[in-house]
């Protein structure tokens, strides 16, 4: 079967929001999916950072891009730490540990995931209760707090 173009107004979806110990403070809307779009193999959205906002360290099973559209930040891929600013690009393997921290301007990224619904990306977070000994190495890794 062939599939049709899509054009998407980022006005057709809202904002979901995170603001917890665990996973950060980010809000994403997600742009294409098959759960809410007649779309495969590919979903993207746009995550918005506020200024000094995270998304904590974590992975899941699908490769993922992500594309600064606006802001500053950094982040920390596997144990590479990088300097995020507008216009730059960084492709996640699968399976990869990784997180985002916004500048006191903020940020802001497309992001693009290798799987047909963004309900299909499975997040998997450092847990600050359980897992203690793996923030300490991130923390041992990275010099900074997990």
């Amino acid at each position: 079967m062939t599939q049709k173009a899509l054009h998407i107004s980022a006005d057709d979806s809202d904002f979901e929001h995170w603001d917890d110990a665990v996973r950060g403070k980010v809000s994403w809307k997600t742009l294409v999916s098959s759960g809410q779009t007649p779309s495969k193999e590919l979903s993207c959205g746009m995550a918005h950072f506020s200024a000094g906002g995270v998304l904590k360290r974590h992975s899941h099973q699908k490769a993922e891009v992500i594309h600064v559209i606006f802001g500053e930040g950094a982040g920390t891929v596997g144990d590479e730490q990088i300097h995020l600013s507008t216009g730059d690009t960084v492709f996640v393997p699968a399976g990869t540990a990784h997180e985002w921290v916004a500048s006191d301007e903020g940020m802001g990224v497309f992001y693009v995931f290798a799987s047909d619904s963004f309900e299909d990306v499975e997040y998997t977070f450092l847990n600050p209760e359980t897992d203690k000994h793996l923030i300490q190495l991130v923390e041992q890794v990275t010099g900074r707090p997990a």
